[in-house]
């Protein structure tokens, strides 16, 4: 299982490296989404999220966008044409909200954040995204802090 400090020591060794980065990344985002979707308790985690969540990495050039619809989560890197809803993060913000050593509201309100579109559908991407990383976190054994 992979604990609070390995988990962290990944990421600070991904901001140097962004084919590193959209690697790691992007195992990480399917595992997480391999887990919901056969987990039928977490898949009712989703209940009240169908929606388009799309998220751009600008600094690695790295964008994805999650569909959530019919309690089914799916995941795909590039951009979603449709998504009503868009956050621009730089990888190092992007891994601190991860390590939760900031928090993205906190980040867009003093403007280090950016976003785009219906702002009722970035309250469901902000409840989506932490859900999804717990869900992780939790898989891992990493459950401290919740």
């Amino acid at each position: 299982m992979i604990d609070r400090s390995s988990l962290n020591s990944i990421f600070n060794g991904l901001l140097d490296d962004n084919e590193k980065f959209v690697s790691v990344i992007d195992r990480i985002i399917n595992a997480g989404v391999k887990l919901i979707n056969k987990t039928e308790e977490l898949r009712e985690g989703l209940v009240g999220f169908n929606g388009i969540y799309q998220t751009y990495i600008e600094d690695a050039d790295f964008n994805y966008w999650f569909k959530v619809s019919d309690n089914k989560l799916e995941y795909e890197k590039g951009e979603h044409p449709d998504a009503p809803f868009s956050c621009y993060f730089t990888k190092e913000l992007f891994i601190k909200i991860l390590k939760r050593e900031r928090s993205g509201t906190e980040e867009f309100l003093k403007g280090r954040l950016r976003v785009g579109g219906d702002l009722s559908q970035g309250l469901k991407y902000v409840k989506f995204h932490r859900m999804f990383f717990k869900y992780l976190q939790l898989k891992n054994g990493n459950n401290k802090n919740n």
